[in-house]
């Protein structure tokens, strides 16, 4: 069965101790973060990969992409390999803004409607 590469954005500890100091009104980082986030598009995404925003959490053994996204939504810790990762966190259900990369290298982020190629 073809395996995904699972990319979620997440914080590093330094990150948030930036934020906590500008505060999140302040921070550019944190704006960016949470619209990447809750309002992803290909452009956000695409700059929040650059930025080393994301970071590979687990790969899910799946047939096609829509289990990927089944299966990580629910958390099937059978079919899924968490991997360690700069975040020191597993990885959490599978929601906008994070992004599966298929068995031939193309990566997608997960959109209200689905998911859309980066």
């Amino acid at each position: 069965m073809p395996s995904y590469k699972v990319y979620q954005m997440k914080l590093t500890d330094d990150q948030v101790d930036e934020i906590n100091r500008e505060g999140e009104k302040n921070s550019s980082l944190w704006r960016f973060y949470q619209d990447a986030n809750m309002y992803p598009d290909g452009d956000k995404v695409q700059n929040a990969l650059r930025m080393g925003l994301y970071d590979h959490m687990a790969n899910i053994e799946a047939p096609d992409m829509n289990q990927v996204v089944h299966l990580g939504y629910d958390i099937n810790e059978e079919k899924i390999e968490h991997l360690d990762n700069k975040f020191g966190r597993k990885m959490h259900s599978i929601t906008v803004g994070d992004v599966v990369e298929d068995p031939d290298g193309q990566k997608w982020f997960v959109n209200f409607g689905g998911y859309e190629k980066v």
